[in-house]
C-alpha cells in the first residue's frame, strides 16, 4: 500500500519490535479527518465478480482501548478501461485497542464492499483503504494508529 495523492496516510515505514527483531512495514494514520492509502490487487480467476469483504490488522503504540474506525472502497477495471473514475460506495467498521500497546488487533470484517465498475473474474481492483479520526466511531483521540495489513475477502465461482 501507499498513501493516496489526495488526503494522504503517512508513508510505508519500516519498524522493528524491539528484542525479537520482527521486522513490519506499517501505515500510520493520525487522528484527523479521513487519510488514505490505496493499493492494487489483481483478482483471481475464480472470483465470481461480487462484493467484497475487508479485515484490518494493526496496532498502537498506547494502552487505550477505545476504537479506531477504518474504511474500504473499491473500484474494479477491465482491458481499456480509463483510470480516473469514482471508487464504489465505502464500507467501514470500528475496532478496539486491547490495552496493551504494540499487540496486533484484528478488527471484524466489514460489510460487503460493492466496487464500481463491471467486476468480473481476473480484473485489476484498485482499493482505497482510510482511517476516519473525525467519525463519532473512532474514538482514539489523539492516538496515532498503525495499518499492518488488510485481508480481501471474496465468494469464488
Amino acid at each position: 500500500m501507499w498513501p493516496s495523492v489526495v488526503a494522504a496516510s503517512a508513508a510505508p515505514a519500516l519498524i522493528d519490535s524491539g528484542t525479537s527483531d520482527v521486522s513490519v512495514y506499517v501505515i500510520d494514520y493520525a487522528d484527523s479527518t479521513q487519510l488514505n492509502a490505496e493499493a492494487t490487487i489483481g483478482m483471481p480467476s475464480d472470483w465470481d465478480g461480487g462484493t467484497v469483504t475487508a479485515t484490518f490488522y494493526w496496532m498502537i503504540n498506547s494502552t487505550s482501548t477505545n476504537a479506531a474506525l477504518f474504511g474500504c472502497q473499491g473500484r474494479s477495471y477491465g482491458d481499456a478501461e480509463t483510470l480516473d473514475q469514482a471508487f464504489g460506495s465505502a464500507q467501514t467498521v470500528t475496532d478496539a485497542g486491547s490495552g496493551t500497546v504494540n499487540q496486533v488487533l484484528k478488527s471484524d470484517a466489514t460489510a460487503a464492499i460493492t466496487l464500481a465498475g463491471t467486476p468480473t473474474a481476473g480484473e485489476m481492483v484498485q482499493f482505497r483503504i482510510y482511517r476516519d479520526g473525525s467519525q463519532g466511531g473512532d474514538t482514539l483521540t489523539g492516538i496515532t494508529v498503525r495499518l499492518l495489513g488488510v485481508m480481501i475477502t471474496y465468494t469464488r465461482s
